[in-house]
């Protein structure tokens, strides 16, 4: 890694500091299992990445008792860093490969004794190395795997029990990721606020070495607060992400899938703070579907240790529906807007709704539809300055549905919607209107889950999981692959 960096301080108790670096990253993992008695199962994974980031932070000086060793340990107690902020973009790429080998076979063993050695070799090369490019790993790696890879196609048509080794996964990917950390505060109380984009770039290898290739970009947006020395702490993850295969030449096919999904982790819960989530499930899925996954069966009480999930997964016909004009027109979306405000009790303006009239509409308020009119009044009313915030995010919809990109531009685009806070509280719900009740099982695959440490959980899904074998397929790939936060 190379860099600069800088700290700056005016004699106060205060001093800013930052950097800029441009760092490269390799890592070379052997993991050995032994199955049973006789078989040992052995994985690699190779991983190349390099980046810029900047960051910058305020650091605080403790000068208390004057005493040096005291001040410092009041530091550690509280942290020194009340403002810490990160922006980050790496581009990489990965092999990796999984055998089991039999060992009572001779063949077997001298396989697994050369890869091991080969192996040892690339480590220390890939460690040395700053500049060894991801395609020199894959051929450095596949040259290394050789012997295995001999035995496991000449075995490869007896049943698995009887290979003397056996190929679970072999595949490769490349990745762009941008990042951002914002971090604020001590450990009495402390806010964070971290989001990525990664996009995934799959192919993976059958046991005839025909390649599957896949787009599988991912945003992640995370929320945590701690307080009281993390006594009292909450973190808040809202995930999205889509499955388009792609062709031998790398052109998206279509969008098989987007995934969006929201849970709680680890968070010390009040009986009324666990009431709160079963609301706010109520409000994101809506009564129809609620009903279906027995909400009534939600887990109550107070809980030391509170985990809550929710994936809703649009399936491509939902994805067609929804980004169609001539299947979801524009008074549609109001209307399905005027439909959910019940349901979200959102922040709105001091103002009380005998005071909203005709000189809080807009200019161009005549000028809309019947459909938008009610709706801005509705939301207007329910949710006071929020109404304009909607208007945005329906108009980010009405951009989807006008796009004239690929299927990739077109995936990308509506994960895009995870960036607009608004959508990250209804935005889910509001698809979900969009597309009605009719088919459900064909269109979306919806699973929820809560955990109260020392009861029951409760888990219930409704819908059709059409890609549940794809997915364990990419989920794989991206476990055997990954070596990094995706």
């Amino acid at each position: 890694a190379t860099g600069a960096g800088y700290e700056y301080s005016a004699l106060t108790p205060l001093a800013a500091g930052g950097g800029v670096s441009y760092v490269v990253h390799g890592r070379f993992r052997i993991q050995v299992f032994k199955t049973d008695e006789h078989h040992v199962r052995l994985r690699l994974v190779g991983l190349r990445s390099h980046g810029p980031s900047v960051s910058g932070r305020v650091k605080l000086g403790i000068d208390i008792f004057g005493i040096r060793l005291l001040d410092k340990a009041v530091e550690r107690l509280l942290g020194s860093s009340p403002l810490r902020v990160g922006v980050s973009r790496q581009r990489g790429g990965a092999f990796s490969a999984d055998y089991i080998f039999d060992l009572r076979n001779e063949d077997a063993r001298k396989a697994y004794d050369k890869i091991m050695k080969k192996s040892l070799l690339t480590g220390e090369i890939l460690a040395a190395s700053a500049l060894f490019a991801k395609d020199r790993l894959q051929e450095r790696m596949l040259s290394d795997l050789r012997p295995a890879e001999d035995i496991f196609h000449m075995d490869k048509g007896l049943p698995e029990a009887d290979r003397r080794v056996n190929r679970i996964f072999k595949g490769s990917a490349s990745f762009k990721r941008k990042s951002r950390d914002f971090r604020i505060g001590i450990k009495l109380l402390q806010f964070d606020r971290r989001s990525s984009y990664v996009e995934n770039r799959l192919n993976v290898y059958d046991d005839d070495e025909k390649i599957s290739r896949y787009l599988f970009p991912v945003h992640t947006r995370l929320n945590r607060w701690s307080a009281l020395f993390g006594l009292l702490k909450e973190d808040r993850e809202f995930k999205a992400y889509a499955l388009v295969p792609m062709s031998d030449e790398g052109k998206a096919l279509q969008v098989q899938d987007v995934v969006f999904a929201t849970s709680m982790r680890d968070k010390k819960a009040s009986s009324g703070e666990v009431r709160d989530a079963q609301l706010e499930f109520l409000s994101i899925l809506g009564p129809a579907l609620s009903d279906r996954l027995f909400m009534a069966e939600f887990p109550n009480g107070r809980a030391e240790r509170f985990n809550t999930q929710i994936t809703v997964s649009f399936h491509r016909p939902a994805v067609v529906r929804i980004l169609d004009p001539e299947q979801t027109t524009e008074d549609q979306i109001w209307q399905a807007v005027t439909r959910i405000l019940d349901d979200f009790d959102l922040y709105r303006s001091s103002r009380n709704d005998d005071d909203f009239g005709h000189r809080d509409r807009p200019w161009e308020y005549r000028h809309w539809s019947e459909a938008k009119q009610k709706a801005f009044d509705a939301t207007r009313a329910k949710w006071g300055d929020t109404a304009r915030r909607v208007d945005s995010l329906v108009e980010q919809l009405l951009e989807l549905q006008r796009g004239t990109g690929d299927e990739e531009h077109r995936a990308k685009e509506f994960l895009n919607l995870v960036g607009n806070e608004l959508f990250r509280t209804i935005g889910v719900r509001l698809l979900i209107e969009l597309i009605g009740q009719e088919d459900i099982s064909r269109d979306l695959f919806v699973a929820v889950g809560a955990n109260l440490k020392g009861r029951p959980n409760y888990q219930a899904q409704v819908g059709e999981d059409s890609f549940k074998e794809l997915y364990a397929l990419v989920n794989e790939a991206l476990y055997n692959l990954d070596d990094r936060d995706r």
